[in-house]
């Protein structure tokens, strides 16, 4: 529409006039997106035009318009919050995905680093002889996990491996070597509780010539 055209206003024109310029006046400033001042222009309207018979049902009509746009805003703006929601939604599950990809390939790259100091620290001369006695005694399997022992019994036993081995991360080794956890709680509860004495000089001779 138009709004720079003009146009004449008089009493003489009926109220099709003063439905006109209602309408005009309303549209001209819902698409500027102003639908305040399209309410407050024709209320100056609806005094000004006074002298038409028909003013106060261009008025309403006029209003009618206007909250008409407005309502069609607000869907549409939920519409948009809504379409908004969705893509944070998709995009913090794309992150999400990502972050837990990465999380993987960097535990992945962790076991595989752990693993490589196993070979290192664990498959020395030194620890192969190691090996070597506790199988001979049946303390450890063909897969150098541990046999018949409690888990005090195995954190003590690791813990003269490591000594002798001088492992560095000997608790972070172990465990990952036989698939464990809190093997430091272990080893410490096995130390205050007298019943391991007898085991702990049995793992001492027994490693102690190597």
């Amino acid at each position: 529409m138009n709004h720079t055209e003009t146009y004449t206003i008089s009493p003489t024109q009926g109220h099709s006039e003063a439905y006109l310029v209602m309408e005009r006046t309303v549209w001209f400033y819902l698409e500027l997106g102003d639908s305040q001042s399209a309410r407050m222009h024709v209320g100056h309207l609806a005094s000004e035009l006074a002298f038409y018979s028909d003013i106060s049902e261009a008025y309403r009509h006029a209003l009618v318009l206007i909250m008409q746009w407005e309502e069609a805003e607000r869907l549409k703006a939920e519409e948009r919050q809504r379409q908004l929601a969705e893509q944070q939604g998709q995009q913090l599950l794309h992150d999400f995905i990502a972050f837990m990809q990465g999380k993987d390939k960097a535990e992945d790259e962790a076991k595989e680093v752990a693993r490589m100091e196993l070979v290192n620290q664990l498959h020395t001369e030194r620890a192969m002889a190691i090996w070597q006695r506790l199988q001979q005694a049946e303390l450890v399997d063909e897969h150098l996990q541990p046999v018949g022992m409690s888990r005090t019994e195995a954190a003590y036993m690791a813990d003269q491996m490591a000594e002798l081995l001088k492992l560095h991360n000997k608790w972070k080794t172990f465990e990952a070597l036989w698939h464990r956890r809190n093997m430091r709680s272990d080893f410490n509860e096995g130390l205050e509780q007298k019943k391991n004495h007898k085991w702990q000089d049995v793992v001492k001779a027994l490693l102690s010539d190597i």
